[in-house]
């Protein structure tokens, strides 16, 4: 598969809930790393991110609000993300993975990978494990406890993209057919 240049980030839910709820521990580094985001280039949402955010929310018009489009580009999941989401949810499971309602999980990163979006999110492990290469941009809480991972390979300079999303693209690619 040729590499591709990434079309932008899609953005975790758990990032847009830390800035949506004021979480004390997350928000003023989730918050940054947003604003980087959507000042570099487009930032994407799905149905799942919707939905996860939504549950913040009495009213669709809340969520609507707090998700307007004139600033987040809502993306629908293509058939291949949600078939590359059941193939690594089922390698999740043959690891021993243990929790059963991780599959939105899979799809946000599934669909990151196939649209060759970066993912801003705090739970990089479990993106790393299930889709090598995916361009992962981690708040990250340096020298605290349970923070995000430090390690150069999963921290990014706001939003700059290199070739980590067409590998992403290629190593998903090469486990599976679609």
């Amino acid at each position: 598969m040729a590499a591709a240049s990434p079309s932008g980030v899609m953005v975790d839910s758990c990032v847009l809930l830390d800035v949506i709820t004021a979480d004390p521990q997350w928000e003023s580094l989730s918050a940054e790393h947003l604003a980087r985001c959507l000042a570099a280039g487009p930032v994407a949402i799905n149905a799942v991110i919707y939905g996860e955010v939504a549950f913040a929310y009495e009213r669709i018009e809340a969520v609507d609000e707090a998700l307007p489009r004139h600033i987040y580009t809502y993306r629908p999941i293509p058939r291949e993300a949600a078939f590359l989401a059941a193939r690594a949810h089922g390698a999740y499971r043959s690891r021993s993975g243990t929790r059963q309602m991780i599959l939105p999980d899979f799809l946000i990163g599934a669909h990151a990978v196939i649209e060759r979006f970066g993912l801003l999110t705090r739970d990089a492990h479990r993106y790393q494990q299930a889709f090598p290469g995916l361009q992962l941009i981690t708040p990250a809480r340096s020298g605290r406890p349970g923070g995000a991972p430090t390690d150069s390979s999963h921290l990014l300079n706001g939003c700059q993209f290199e070739r980590h999303c067409s590998r992403a693209v290629e190593a998903s690619m090469s486990r599976t057919t679609i």
